[in-house]
């Protein structure tokens, strides 16, 4: 099968995807998804994720209700991609303890579904 030029032009912006854009995704399909979650797991290393994961998904959002829902997203992206749930980044903070201490209900709930400590 060959790929759509929609389904092209997917794959092109995908392999420049920078982690702070991934709450900016919208992901309609489950093919757009995987595409996304392989790139993530192949572009970037662990320690990118996990910083992500504990500092990018929540900047900016506390000054931006309406982007809270892609904040969430971006979370499920990252740990769907086999970012460690519970790792903590250079500070030892860990996503649950930065999404405590915001009160983002939501996400604190979604780290535990995925075994947050």
């Amino acid at each position: 099968m060959v790929p759509s030029k929609q389904r092209l032009d997917f794959l092109r912006m995908v392999q420049t995807l920078r982690l702070e854009d991934l709450g900016l995704l919208s992901l309609e399909s489950d093919y757009k998804r995987a595409v996304v979650i392989d790139e993530l797991r192949r572009r970037f290393t662990h320690a990118q994720k996990v910083e992500a994961l504990t500092s990018y998904s929540f900047d900016g959002f506390d000054e931006a209700p309406g982007m809270w829902p892609s904040s969430l997203y971006m979370v499920k992206l990252l740990l769907d991609a086999g970012t460690d749930v519970n790792a903590k980044d250079e500070s030892g903070s860990t996503a649950l303890m930065e999404a405590t201490s915001r009160g983002h209900a939501d996400i604190i709930q979604l780290l535990k579904q995925y075994g947050a400590k």
